[in-house]
């Protein structure tokens, strides 16, 4: 089975947030954030403390500035990564992957892949915790990928999709 696929701006974009916010120090961050808007509402309303609105806009500022940052980060490293956006070209065979991008070829064998998860429309094939391979959903038809569980049963690889 081959799958062709192409990992356009947007689909990076998702993929650095999805990433960034499976980070416990990222979730960490933002839920602090959200206690602190969250009191400091509070103190305004309840306890009638002016210096509260200060507070929570200065929260909902940090949020925005954050936020905007990582995506502004993903758009520029997309832009001067042309790899990134390149036709990629997954055969899936008994022995492995073999990956195909701009005449270079490399084969992963199933042993080397740790898990396979879908999250929002990408497929993301885990060679180690920190290096995955990435698929676009709509890359793959739904008989595709039940073949591909299939396959990933088989050689008693998790997978969540």
């Amino acid at each position: 089975m081959t799958i062709q696929t192409q990992l356009l701006q947007s689909d990076f974009i998702k993929l650095t947030f999805i990433l960034l916010f499976k980070r416990f120090s990222f979730f960490f961050i933002i839920l602090a954030n959200v206690i602190l808007f969250i009191s400091a509402l509070v103190g305004y309303f309840f306890y009638n403390q002016e210096s509260a609105v200060f507070l929570a806009f200065t929260s909902l500022i940090f949020s925005f500035l954050l936020l905007f940052s990582v995506y502004r980060s993903a758009k520029k490293q997309y832009a001067s990564n042309p790899r990134i956006g390149m036709l990629t070209n997954y055969q899936f065979s008994a022995t492995g992957i073999t990956i195909t991008r701009d005449n270079q070829q490399s084969t992963l064998k199933w042993n080397e892949v740790i898990s396979v998860k879908r999250r929002n429309n990408l497929l993301m094939i885990w060679q180690t915790k920190i290096i995955a391979h990435i698929i676009t959903t709509q890359s793959i038809s739904s008989e595709e990928l039940n073949t591909l569980r299939t396959l990933l049963h088989e050689k008693n690889i998790p997978c969540k999709f």
